[in-house]
């Protein structure tokens, strides 16, 4: 069975050094790098969804463990 980027909604985001970004609430594939669409505590995040930045993915548990680069979370405010 292949599974699309719609798979992922409702997958928690956790990144090594920051720890819950927040919730996969939709996938946007309309620009060149697909992204996660996170959601945490009223505010939208954009987590490039590309395998360099993803360390983990735990389908039973549904989360998703990134390592982002650094600067990467401010570049959304």
């Amino acid at each position: 069975e292949e599974l699309t980027w719609d798979y992922f909604v409702g997958f928690t985001i956790e990144d090594v050094h920051h720890g819950v970004l927040g919730v996969v609430a939709g996938v946007d594939q309309t620009t060149l790098n697909t992204l996660f669409v996170v959601e945490k505590e009223g505010k939208e995040l954009l987590i490039p969804a590309c395998e360099e930045f993803i360390t983990g993915i735990n389908s039973d548990q549904q989360i998703i463990r990134v390592d982002l680069p650094e600067g990467m979370l401010t570049m959304n405010e």
